[in-house]
């Protein structure tokens, strides 16, 4: 029986020098990417509300100590009483304010517990390991034509995709915000405890200076619970100004809905007087929670052709309509499926591009050559990742090899071994994995060897390939050299914009 053994690095083959650690929001604070978690989600009741905001955890990518395994839980980014909720509200969905309805946009969401996801997408995967519902996702490419556009003209927005892939892509795993369960992105869930379900959310900071008071408005819904307890409708917008107590923005009748409709996901574009409702001026995006009435359509009936998904993206002007704006199979969701955390980006076009992703994805591809002269078929390979947390590797490409494991490697790194198979000379192997963050490794190492022991022979060929090339696949960055004579074609690619290209020490 083949067995693999895991030895050290001392003797790496190739070691590659690369930027600093760098983080899509570096403190402070560093409690960013707000969200709000549900009443039922298991790390309720530790001193969280579901009307607390909470943020990012705090430090560089801290593997998670959730209540599942005794530590804090979600981190609090401002409390429910700092935007006028008590302990029992519950926050449904919020934004501190869009840039630009003018402009495409890239859209961020979460969905409900019973939602799976299209086959092949990030959601449908993290789904089956039972973890979606509190991650954070993001559909692959550009929502287009840009909301108020849609508005205007009726012209239904589609995702075109930024480089092929599935429909939706995993943008931050639960463990970034402290939620349950505490494992990584591709480790299924023991069920130990239900996930926690991620129930608003935002991109941007509404606390500011780190003082847990919100720096900036708060947009929100509240559940039917929540409504009936403040008098309002679940589908009502409020509206929290810096530091102070809510009051009513836009009633549900101005958004095209019933008052008995539940508004589970929210974006806003206040773009005029801030907090001044301001019909045909202020938009925003927002989905609909399952038995919603206006989810049945125009006839008022379940089940028939006209009917709409609590997956479903709308878009309205406040003028007392809305229209579909995304369907649920743009992001890669069922119709059966519910988004009930939802927030934007706008496209920008200053020069140069400013990151339009808050995290930036390397999607790595090696095409490896095992030439006729070597002496022994290397059994495995092993990448080695400093800086990178294994939560945040996944997409991994096996190919030829049966087996890969990915573990933790020193204090916050990562090793990814692949096994299981005869990589025989003269013969060509594959191996790919992407980086889920914008996260740069401080070093890389790549290195053969067999049933454990190192082969340190084997010359071969390392390729990225470029997404954005035209035609697809061919644009390599630079060349460098590796330790034999053969060149070793390096490239590494962003959401945003190409890096510079990295050498190997002279």
């Amino acid at each position: 029986m083949y067995t693999r053994i895991m030895i050290p690095v001392a003797w790496a083959l190739v070691t590659l020098s690369v930027p600093a650690l760098l983080v899509a929001n570096p403190p402070p604070p560093a409690n960013s990417d707000p969200i709000s978690i549900t009443p039922a989600s298991p790390s309720i009741g530790f001193g969280n509300t579901p009307g607390d905001i909470y943020g990012e955890q705090p430090g560089l990518w801290v593997v998670a100590q959730g209540w599942d395994v005794g530590g804090p839980g979600p981190i609090l980014h401002a409390p429910d009483f700092a935007y006028g909720l008590t302990p029992v509200d519950n926050n449904d969905g919020h934004s501190n304010g869009e840039w630009n309805p003018w402009v495409e946009q890239f859209i961020y969401f979460s969905g409900s517990p019973s939602s799976v996801g299209m086959p092949l997408t990030a959601y449908n995967t993290q789904s089956g390991l039972w973890q979606a519902e509190g991650d954070r996702f993001v559909a692959n490419g550009i929502a287009s034509p840009p909301p108020a556009v849609a508005m205007a003209t009726g012209i239904q927005a589609n995702v075109f995709p930024s480089f092929p892939g599935p429909l939706n892509l995993l943008s931050a795993n639960q463990t970034r915000f402290n939620e349950i369960p505490s494992v990584p992105a591709m480790v299924p869930n023991p069920g130990v405890y239900p996930p926690d379900d991620m129930d608003a959310l935002e991109l941007t900071l509404f606390d500011i200076n780190g003082d847990k008071i919100p720096d900036r408005p708060v947009y929100f819904t509240v559940d039917r619970p929540t409504a009936m307890a403040l008098g309002v409708s679940p589908a009502d917008v409020l509206f929290s100004p810096p530091g102070g107590m809510w009051n009513p923005w836009f009633p549900a009748p101005q958004l095209g809905l019933a008052p008995v409709d539940d508004v589970d996901a929210l974006a806003v574009f206040d773009l005029h007087a801030r907090g001044i409702p301001e019909p045909g001026i202020d938009y925003a995006l927002f989905s609909l929670a399952p038995g919603s009435p206006t989810l049945d359509g125009a006839d008022g009936v379940a089940g028939t052709a006209d009917d709409y998904s609590a997956a479903d993206i709308f878009v309205t002007n406040f003028n007392g309509a809305f229209m579909l704006y995304l369907p649920a199979s743009a992001i890669g969701m069922l119709p059966t499926d519910d988004v009930d955390a939802l927030d934007v980006e706008s496209v920008f076009t200053d020069n140069p591009p400013v990151e339009v992703f808050d995290w930036w994805q390397w999607l790595l591809n090696f095409d490896v050559w095992i030439p006729p002269w070597t002496p022994l078929p290397p059994n495995d390979f092993h990448i080695e990742l400093e800086g990178v947390p294994p939560e945040l590797v996944g997409e991994l490409w096996i190919d030829m090899f049966p087996m890969v494991v990915v573990e933790p490697m020193g204090l916050n790194g990562t090793r990814i071994s692949w096994s299981g198979a005869e990589a025989l000379p003269g013969t060509w192997i594959h191996f790919g994995f992407v980086i889920l963050d914008q996260v740069y490794p401080t070093q890389v190492r790549w290195y053969f060897t067999r049933d454990g022991e190192p082969i340190i022979d084997v010359p071969w060929i390392f390729q990225r390939w470029d997404w954005w090339a035209n035609p697809p696949y061919t644009g390599l960055v630079d060349v460098v050299q590796n330790m034999y004579t053969e060149e070793v074609a390096v490239q590494r690619f962003t959401t945003v914009e190409p890096v510079e290209p990295v050498k190997l020490p002279d």
